[in-house]
């Protein structure tokens, strides 16, 4: 019946209230409430909350990546790669998961700074942890680096990767770790000079212009000296080297003097080469004790010619070309003499 106006209490003893809207928003209905309080009481009871296998720190502690030594020094010869390597340990640990973990698959990744090729041996481990939930495994880090790279290069290598647990397929990022790799310096150079070999006039002095090249892969200092610089002397002859230590950068070449004078002695005639070395080693490589071996490097002079200590050669020639003739016209009037007194 009718609930207008007029007709209250008419054919409805109770008559219907009106819902206000907020009490209509707050209404649930009798299946929501019961699951509401299920999992409020879940929640409230010992031992209960989210599952093991969800919580946050048990993920981050699957796997880590232990480096004993985090840092490495690498060999680069001119024309070779050099490699350098780490031996690693991950732990697992699986305590907390909840579930019997049966195993646990880790994947393993590298990557380089500079670029440099990174390699992980085994790259994929497969483990089961022992009855603690606790279990190791190793694995070696290995870094290609580019040959002649300076020693002033450094690198750093990220060791990162995934765990994954059986059953549950619970997978956790690996925590990254990291190595730094050191290049080693090595030493080599290389000799030459402008012109290595010379002729002169017996008595004069001469001038070669000596270069050395820094072929290492990093600054270097230098020592010359002339092995036979004593025997010569007893001859006579003066050798003496602009600097006898000399520093040369990465890549860089030092250019230097070697002035020899020859003996002054008296020569009607004179055609004889002289050869000697200069002498260069690393001075730097020997106080850290590495090894540069020694180079010699071979300058000839050939000596031609007449040679007048204090006197022109062309004097001298003028002293012949003159003097021969007037001994010859002094022999002919003595002569004359004789004959005409007999």
């Amino acid at each position: 019946m009718s609930n207008g106006p007029g007709n209250e209490g008419r054919g409805n003893r109770f008559p219907l209230r009106k819902v206000s809207p907020v009490n209509r928003k707050m209404s649930m209905s009798p299946v929501v409430c019961a699951l509401l309080g299920f999992l409020l009481l879940g929640l409230l009871a010992p031992g209960g909350g989210m599952s093991p296998m969800m919580d946050a720190d048990a993920l981050q502690k699957i796997a880590t990546v232990t480096l004993p030594d985090p840092n490495v020094k690498v060999t680069v010869e001119p024309g070779t790669h050099g490699v350098g390597s780490v031996n690693g340990i991950i732990d697992v640990t699986t305590t907390g998961l909840g579930e019997k973990v049966q195993v646990v698959t880790l994947s393993l990744q590298g990557s380089s700074s500079m670029g440099w090729p990174v390699t992980i041996s085994p790259s994929s481990i497969t483990v089961k942890p022992d009855s603690s939930g606790k279990v190791q495994a190793p694995f070696t880090a290995s870094v290609t680096v580019p040959p002649k790279t300076s020693y002033k290069t450094m690198d750093t290598v990220t060791i990162t990767g995934r765990a994954v647990a059986f059953p549950g397929v619970l997978s956790t990022q690996i925590e990254p770790s990291t190595f730094t790799v050191y290049v080693k310096q090595f030493y080599r150079f290389t000799l030459a000079a402008d012109k290595p070999y010379k002729e002169i006039t017996p008595g004069d002095q001469s001038a070669f212009t000596f270069h050395i090249k820094n072929d290492g892969n990093g600054d270097d200092k230098y020592r010359l000296e002339v092995p036979d610089q004593a025997r010569l002397a007893e001859k006579g002859w003066v050798l003496s080297l602009q600097q006898y230590e000399v520093e040369v950068e990465e890549g860089k070449e030092a250019s230097l003097v070697v002035t020899v004078n020859t003996p002054q002695e008296w020569h009607l005639w004179m055609n004889e080469p002289t050869q000697f070395a200069v002498r260069v080693y690393s001075e730097q490589a020997q106080s850290v004790g590495e090894q540069s071996p020694p180079k010699d490097y071979y300058l000839t002079i050939r000596q031609r010619g007449f040679s007048t200590p204090g006197f022109e050669p062309v004097l001298m020639l003028l002293a012949f070309a003159v003097g021969i003739p007037m001994a010859a016209v002094g022999s002919r009037s003595r002569r004359g003499v004789l004959f005409r007194r007999r």
